[in-house]
């Protein structure tokens, strides 16, 4: 390793982590949250839930992060933030998972902005949407990645 990659090695690296573990039966879902990325249950009608924020405000706060040093996560290990959601298999019902300028974004108004979620088709759409939120100053100029799993 080079001397700055040691450098920046011993300083750590941090990183968030959203797991999600479906029931056998496709009825429920675990959810394991470390950070600020996010997942959002959209029932098609509303934004049902949220995990772990549930409002744009929380994103600015410093969340808590994994490290790539171990004895900094003995804090964050202890007490994972964990979530339990029942799912109804409604055809129209999508989950989210997003980083954080993602999230923020819409949290802050999830009624004009989760249609325009659903309307997305394609990676260019998202790329155009991601693109105008940060042209008109409502989304940060950070990474912005989405997952999107439903049923219909």
């Amino acid at each position: 390793m080079s001397w700055s990659a040691q450098a920046s090695y011993d300083r750590g690296s941090f990183a968030t982590l959203l797991a999600l573990v479906f029931d056998d039966d496709h009825q429920g879902l675990n959810i394991l949250g470390v950070g600020d990325t996010v997942v959002v249950l959209d029932d098609g009608e509303e934004l049902r839930a949220s995990f772990p924020y549930t409002e744009a405000e929380q994103f600015r706060a410093n969340p808590l992060l994994l490290s790539t040093i171990p004895d900094r996560n003995s804090a964050l290990l202890a007490a994972l933030p964990t979530a339990y959601w029942r799912l109804d298999r409604n055809p129209k019902a999508r989950i989210y998972c997003m980083t954080d300028a993602l999230g923020a974004w819409l949290l802050a108004n999830s009624e004009e902005r989760l249609p325009v979620l659903r309307s997305l088709g394609s990676r260019d759409e998202f790329v155009e949407i991601v693109e105008i939120a940060r042209a008109d100053g409502v989304m940060r100029r950070d990474d912005s990645t989405l997952l999107v799993l439903g049923w219909g």
